[in-house]
């Protein structure tokens, strides 16, 4: 019983120090890894600049700014047709325009011209930041038709 005992015990103080060295020799392999990756990464960020460089000389900025002015200015013209449209509707049955509307309508015309004012002024960037001004730019503009369409269909 006593050898059964000490056979157990040795065992498993060997169990026990295997792990350990296992364990030390997992955490040497990660930092193995970590270092790995980290000497990866500055190779290859010459790399990725190269690659947004190529990208930037194969994105034509002023084709992309033409085509999205030009849709901007149909839109902006359409939305200025809705207000004209309005104005002359609502303004049949009275001397001039209602003030309740006076103020909104003046308002879109004044965004209008806003929005007409910051396509014109948008200075050429690379193509993130093209990418930036036209998705805040398409999201001004659905909300002005939006807010447009909510004063015609009164």
């Amino acid at each position: 019983m006593k050898n059964d005992t000490l056979i157990y015990f040795i065992a498993g103080y060997l169990a026990l120090a295997v792990t350990g060295c296992e364990q030390l020799k997992h955490k040497e392999e990660q930092r193995t890894i970590a270092k790995e990756r980290l000497q990866e990464a500055s190779r290859t960020a010459g790399l990725s600049e190269a690659v947004k460089a190529t990208d930037l000389a194969g994105w034509d900025s002023t084709a992309a700014f033409k085509g999205f002015k030009d849709t901007v200015a149909m839109k902006l013209t359409l939305y200025k047709a809705k207000l004209r449209d309005f104005k002359e509707k609502v303004h049949k049955g009275h001397k001039k325009v209602p003030i309740l509307y006076r103020d909104r309508i003046r308002r879109f015309e004044s965004r209008i011209a806003e929005m007409e004012q910051r396509a014109v002024l948008y200075k050429h960037g690379g193509k993130e930041e093209w990418e930036d001004f036209a998705r805040l730019y398409r999201y001004d503009l659905l909300e002005l038709g939006q807010g447009i369409d909510r004063l015609v269909e009164k």
